[in-house]
């Protein structure tokens, strides 16, 4: 399925996390693959946008450390990046999505050693934080709970570079 070396984009991210993403089912990555040189086109955006998030793993850390006492290992894991139209189409999308264009990716933050609390104020300490300073788009998907009360997921963010500003939440 690889056809490309993997490449590091920044510090924290490289080029098979953008492809294939944590979430995405597997046809999507196979389609990514097979369209992976539209994607080429587009890897120099997302290696500025991985570089931004760079700064924002960063600030995670540091609030981590001196808000919460919380010095253990966190980052930021890409749910979905990279969608090629070929996949976008087949999902009854429009094909201008920032993901498209190599302008976005959705992530959450991942610990070995924090407890699933600890992950969803992460979330929610970063969307309060830069839904007012990112300059592009930015939209949360808060954590939801199945009928007993039982965490399902904790919830992603939204980030991307288009030129203006643009908020909301799934």
């Amino acid at each position: 399925m690889r056809t490309l070396p993997n490449r590091q984009l920044s510090r924290y991210f490289d080029r098979y996390n953008v492809l294939e993403g944590t979430a995405m089912p597997m046809q999507a990555r196979q389609l990514n693959w097979i369209n992976v040189k539209d994607y080429l086109d587009k890897e120099p955006r997302y290696i500025e946008l991985c570089q931004q998030l760079d700064l924002v793993i960063m600030d995670m850390q540091s609030w981590l450390k001196h808000e919460k006492d919380i010095t253990e290992t966190i980052t930021l894991a890409i749910s979905s990046g990279y969608r090629c139209l070929e996949w976008e189409r087949i999902r009854k999308r429009t094909g201008q999505s920032q993901h498209c264009i190599g302008a976005a990716v959705d992530v959450y933050p991942v610990s070995s050693f924090l407890s699933q609390n600890n992950l969803i104020s992460v979330v929610s300490h970063l969307y309060n934080k830069y839904q007012k300073v990112w300059p592009g788009g930015f939209a949360v998907k808060q954590p939801s709970y199945d009928s007993s009360g039982k965490l399902k997921n904790i919830g992603f963010l939204h980030f991307d570079s288009r030129p203006v500003k643009v908020r909301w939440q799934y």
